[in-house]
């Protein structure tokens, strides 16, 4: 428990019209859509410090995160000093080493198309959609949801599900 995967949703394909950095907890499938407003590293690495500041036990909960090799992600080393997190990449051209963040971005682009400025997403929106993506049920868990196995994961090792802050953006 605690490595993660993350990736970039985005709009327009210049960068300049939002993005969501999405992450996935690998054993229990948990997903977290984060606003930001461009894809530049500073904006990803911007958004991992806020979540870092409002979950006080945030070391319990990210222990590593593996990226794919885009430029978005080259601030890499101040994450990892600042996050005092573990930071990997996946092989290039190969987005099956993330296959699960892979295959949520996909719910995604079911309900906000590819084109889409992301500024123009609400709050609420992007909560209900990150709602619905952690409620569906998974055969993978005996048809328990992501939200079930993950709050339950905390439970585990003693952090309660009102230490834990996830939907700011």
């Amino acid at each position: 428990f605690g490595n993660w995967e993350g990736d970039l949703v985005t709009g327009p394909r210049d960068g300049k019209n939002g993005a969501f950095l999405t992450l996935i907890e690998r054993q229990t499938r948990y997903y977290l859509m984060i606003k930001i407003l461009d894809k530049r590293a500073e904006s990803v690495n911007a958004a991992l410090y806020t979540l870092k500041e409002n979950n006080p036990r945030f070391h319990e909960i990210f222990k590593t995160i593996t990226f794919d090799n885009g430029a978005e992600f080259s601030g890499w080393r101040e994450m990892e000093e600042k996050l005092s997190i573990k930071t990997y990449f996946g092989r290039p051209y190969h987005s099956g080493d993330r296959g699960s963040n892979e295959n949520c971005n996909g719910f995604i682009r079911r309900t906000i198309k590819k084109g889409t400025d992301i500024n123009t997403i609400s709050r609420e929106q992007t909560i209900e959609l990150n709602r619905a993506i952690n409620n569906k049920r998974r055969k993978l868990f005996q048809y328990r949801s992501a939200r079930d196995m993950f709050f339950s994961m905390l439970k585990n090792i003693g952090i309660g599900s009102n230490e834990v802050y996830l939907y700011q953006w």
